[in-house]
């Protein structure tokens, strides 16, 4: 019985100090360069590729393990961002980096349209609906790490006109510029 005290004073102290293991960094500034259109599994995934002024995959600095780093969007007016916060409906995929010249801070995300608690994505034409509504959808990226919390980007935002252009048009699509690099 004694030891359950020590083993709880334990953790507790580890949790404080793998705090003290991260000392946030800036928050990335996230810059969506392109979208593309193409089928996974018979349905459709939209691969964002964007830069970052912070290597997004080793937030944490290399000081814990880092988990779940995604992009998320909102489609609906929920725009609740907070990682533990899952949206409804959502645009969202996991990250990976994008070893392709001519740049080294790119990275990209093959995003699916997703409603919670639903192992299959959404259809384009739900998608399409609620887009029609929204003009802009607000985006963050995400990621968590053990003992140390969460790490979020200054929040971004894609245009949902680029989107229902990608929708609409053929699979695979052309790459959608949204900024020149």
């Amino acid at each position: 019985m004694r030891l359950l005290p020590l083993i709880v004073l334990g953790l507790l102290a580890a949790q404080l100090s793998a705090c003290s293991l991260f000392i946030p960094r800036a928050k990335a500034t996230v810059e969506p360069i392109s979208l593309q259109k193409q089928l996974d599994s018979n349905h459709s995934v939209y691969t964002l590729t964007f830069a970052a002024d912070v290597d997004v995959l080793d937030a944490f600095r290399g000081k814990t393990s880092q988990l779940g780093t995604r992009i998320e969007c909102s489609i609906t007016e929920d725009e609740n961002l907070a990682y533990d916060h899952r949206m409804t409906y959502s645009l969202i995929g996991e990250i990976e980096r994008d070893d392709r010249p001519p740049r080294d801070d790119l990275f990209t995300s093959k995003l699916s349209f997703q409603k919670k608690d639903q192992y299959r994505d959404l259809s384009d034409a739900a998608a399409l609906d609620m887009l029609a509504r929204k003009p802009v959808l607000p985006c963050t990226m995400k990621a968590s790490g053990f003992f140390v919390g969460y790490y979020y980007s200054k929040p971004f935002t894609l245009q949902a006109s680029d989107l229902i252009r990608l929708i609409k048009g053929p699979v695979p699509s052309q790459r959608l510029f949204l900024k020149h690099y």
